[in-house]
């Protein structure tokens, strides 16, 4: 991913309202995961959007997560199964529920026209996103969705 807007270091670029709009969107996906409401976290993807999960070596090399098999969900229905595999299928609720959540923080926002890309960190450490976005009728929405662990993790498939 190269994180360099149009004018340099930090990234940035596009009006602030998109600024505005792509930090909200990220914001509500940390929300709609912590509250189990995995059906208004697919409302935030496009159509045929993706989310793989990755790790990162010491050495800065990407991998596939699950001892090399990989974790790729593409389309609303399979990150919503995934997401309620991973949880145990609790039922949604109005607020976080009672754990650390998802607080994404350092956010990098480039906007190019109709594609953007962020790189943001969990507080902690444990995990980075990096994430295209598309600018569609209902507004920016995720295209892919690159969850970066810090050692490899089995995930339910």
């Amino acid at each position: 991913m190269d994180i360099r807007s149009q004018t340099g270091w930090p990234a940035f670029g596009g009006s602030p309202a998109d600024m505005i709009e792509i930090d909200q969107l990220i914001s509500a996906y940390a929300h709609t995961v912590d509250a189990n409401r995995y059906e208004d976290n697919a409302k935030l993807f496009t159509d045929d959007g993706v989310m793989e999960l990755l790790w990162q070596d010491a050495e800065g090399r990407i991998h596939p997560t699950n001892g090399g098999k990989g974790v790729k969900l593409t389309g609303n229905a399979a990150r919503i199964r995934f997401q309620g595999l991973m949880a145990g299928n609790p039922p949604a609720l109005p607020r976080k529920k009672n754990v650390a959540g998802h607080e994404l923080i350092n956010r990098i926002i480039d906007v190019q026209g109709d594609q953007a890309m962020v790189r943001c960190y969990r507080v902690g450490g444990a995990m980075q996103y990096e994430i295209q976005l598309a600018r569609t009728p209902q507004g920016w929405r995720f295209s892919y969705v690159q969850i970066i662990f810090d050692k490899d993790r089995d995930f339910p498939s």
